[in-house]
């Protein structure tokens, strides 16, 4: 060379190098780096240091890109953090001093430091393991796979695995991708069905643990089981057809019919509670399994799973599933719903008349019969067990048979019984036939799929149906689910189905109803300003046996003891009685009906109003009240009618300066159309 250039140090200026500590570390634990300088600087100085990759990569540690060293100290430190990846690999970093070191300060050595960042993957999973039962299966027979961990977890897991096929084919068996272990346990298990093919070879089909298993899960040994699906020969039935489960007292009845396809040697039934997990057979040791129906004893009350297939040589079929609920009264005796066909003729009388009844238990149909020109009809009940009694027009008529003729006139209630064979109540439900106006085409009928519901509920009073919302009033469910039906029919009793109630009382003649609601006098003049005129208040109906309460009183004696009791309660000792001021003012109070602006009118609403010694209610004019019992809130009220914003209705008070004890909620607000309508579009208030 021409030229060598050489750099001579300054001995006498104080040198700086870097030093790490550890220098081999765990991923996910820090680093520290220091810049130690051979003499001390009477100032603070900053070491310029660069962090530069080896084998890392981004985001495997943080960088560092200066060192802080104090006046009169010879060493500073700085930190970098490294951080856990997801492969299992060591990586490398190194520390180097920067180029622009402060005045006064020279590179020392060394000058720059290396880390090695170690990989910390977990060695103490869990590892999981399969194995399957059995291994060489009979087609159309299942295979149980179990899923193993060496120890239990404190969390519940899904073990992930996969189906791969050998020789099998697409539908020779089902699939399987995940095994549940619960928390605390070792084990878990999956099922695959197999299914009967027309070919005659063996088949083969493996599960195999996938790579990503949860964290704390390693994939141990064996991680694959290989299935063999031994051929059979032959066809395994079908699926049973027409599994239906009939609910009786204490007791499920269970029929059905063989399946469309393979020979049948038996059936096989099982059951088990909703809550259950485990099976239990139907059939004792000894019953015959050849029979297409089957009885399961339960407890009433309780929902029932149950399941039945077909067997043969060859395999079992798939499952036929359903479910029941044994109740008592929940057999023949408890008719669902029951629709009316006439046809007319041109004298005015009718040729036919058919009832299709739909009942809970077995009965399926009512046959009726009537000459063209006579009054008369015929039932002819069917049922598939034969255990059903008819009571038509005092006539008892079996199961199956055709009862004497009845005569029926246009209008006259026909009554009909439906009786069970063992014990039960009995049910009578009344169907008018209602003849159309003739025509000369004699082709008009009508469907009365409402007498179905006008007879169950019978001669329902209104306050009865209106007690039964306010939690006052015990009704069958099948007299709820009539009212529901006349009503919104969305499926519960509200205060919609009240109010389509209250109409068809009000109309007459399609409903036999109770007592309706009475006027009472005017309001007094402390009643609602200008908003209540005549208002209505329901009469109460006795249980039998029980006493008729005295009618409430305004008692000054009950308001000075009411008075003393506050003071008492405020820590006050009464020196001596009470002055007119500290005595409670007796009276009423408001609620404030307000509807969202350009929301739909409601055409009545259930209010709830919680407070002490909740009295008398009246409503404004052209409302309807009925008032839930008790003086003690919360107290329920109904309100029928078209409910116009302002004060709709006001309650008796002891003391109607204490206004802000009372609360009113809005509970439901029906339309017009007895639709349910949203209770948070309406507001109200209490006022004085």
């Amino acid at each position: 060379p021409s030229r060598i250039e050489v750099e001579i140090a300054d001995l006498d200026q104080p040198r700086v190098g870097l030093e790490v500590d550890p220098d081999v570390v765990p991923e996910g634990d820090p680093v520290t780096v220091t810049a130690v300088l051979t003499a001390p600087l009477g100032r603070a100085v900053t070491i310029p240091v660069a962090t530069v990759r080896g084998t890392s990569e981004s985001g495997d540690h943080g960088t560092l890109r200066s060192i802080r060293i104090a006046s009169g100290d010879t060493e500073g430190t700085g930190r970098i953090t490294t951080r856990v990846d997801s492969d299992t690999d060591d990586e490398t970093f190194s520390v180097v001093l920067g180029d622009n070191l402060p005045d006064g300060v020279s590179a020392g050595f060394p000058d720059s430091v290396e880390v090695l960042i170690t990989d910390e993957t977990p060695t103490d999973d869990a590892a999981v393991s399969l194995v399957a039962e059995p291994l060489e299966v009979p087609e159309g027979e299942s295979v149980t796979v179990t899923a193993t961990l060496e120890k239990a977890l404190t969390r519940t897991v899904t073990i992930p695995v996969t189906t791969r096929r050998g020789t099998s084919e697409s539908g020779d068996h089902g699939s399987l991708s995940g095994i549940r272990i619960a928390s605390g346990q070792t084990e878990g298990t999956g099922t695959i069905t197999t299914s009967v093919d027309t070919d005659t070879d063996d088949e083969t089909f493996s599960v195999v643990l996938r790579a990503n298993q949860p964290s704390g899960v390693s994939v141990g040994y064996p991680d694959s089981v290989e299935i063999t699906i031994a051929d059979r020969g032959g066809a395994a039935p079908g699926r049973v057809r027409d599994l239906r489960v009939t609910a009786g007292n204490e007791r499920l009845d269970l029929t059905w019919s063989p399946p469309s396809s393979g020979t049948v040697d038996v059936y096989q039934g099982e059951y088990k509670e909703r809550s259950a997990s485990e099976w239990t057979a139907i059939y004792e040791s000894g019953g015959n399994y050849a029979d297409t129906e089957a009885t399961l004893q339960g407890a009433n009350g309780t929902t029932y799973d149950v399941r039945v297939r077909a067997s043969n040589e060859y395999g079992v079929g798939p499952w036929a599933t359903g479910s029941g609920t044994p109740t008592a009264g929940g057999g023949s005796s408890d008719l669902r719903s029951l629709s009316v066909r006439v046809s007319a003729t041109t004298d005015g009388s009718y040729r036919s008349v058919s009832l299709s009844p739909s009942f809970r238990s077995s009965v399926t149909a009512y046959k009726t019969t009537a000459p063209v020109g006579t009054k008369y009809a015929k039932f002819r009940p069917t049922s598939r067990t034969a255990v059903d009694l008819i009571l038509v027009g005092g006539h008892e008529v079996a199961s199956g048979a055709e009862s004497p003729a009845v005569a029926v006139h246009h209008g006259v209630p026909v009554w009909i019984s439906v009786l069970p064979t063992g014990d039960g109540p009995v049910k009578e439900y009344t169907v008018t036939f209602t003849i159309p106006s003739a025509s000369a085409d004699a082709g008009r009928s009508v469907t009365s799929a409402v007498d179905a519901a006008l007879a169950v509920v019978g001669e329902l009073s209104q306050e009865h149906a209106a007690g039964a919302l306010l939690g006052e009033r015990n009704l069958a469910d099948e007299r709820l689910e009539a009212l529901d039906r006349l009503g919104n029919a969305n499926g519960r009793y509200d205060v919609g189905d009240l109010l389509a109630w209250i109409e068809r009382c009000r109309a007459g003649g399609a409903a036999t109803c109770g007592q309706a609601p009475q006027t009472m006098p005017p309001a007094s003049d402390a009643a609602l300003p200008g908003a209540v005129g005549t208002a209505a208040n329901r009469p109460r109906r006795r249980a039998p046996g029980r006493g008729r309460r005295p009618k409430r009183r305004r008692l000054r004696g009950l308001a000075v003891l009411l008075a003393a009791a506050l003071w008492s309660c405020d820590g006050v000792d009464l020196v001596g009685p009470p002055t007119a001021a500290d005595l409670p003012e007796p009276g009423t109070l408001a609620v404030a009906w307000t509807a969202t602006a350009g929301g739909p009118a409601a055409a009545g609403a259930l209010v709830e109003i919680d407070g002490p010694h909740v009295g008398d209610a009246r409503v404004a004019g052209g409302l309807e009240l009925y008032a839930g019992e008790g003086t003690n809130g919360p107290r329920r009220f109904v309100l029928a009618g078209d409910m116009r914003n302002g004060p709709v209705l006001e309650f008796e008070v002891p003391d109607r300066r204490q206004a802000g004890l009372y609360s009113v909620r809005v509970v439901e607000v029906a339309g017009a159309d007895h639709r349910l309508l949203d209770a948070n579009g309406y507001r109200t208030a209490v006022t004085r």
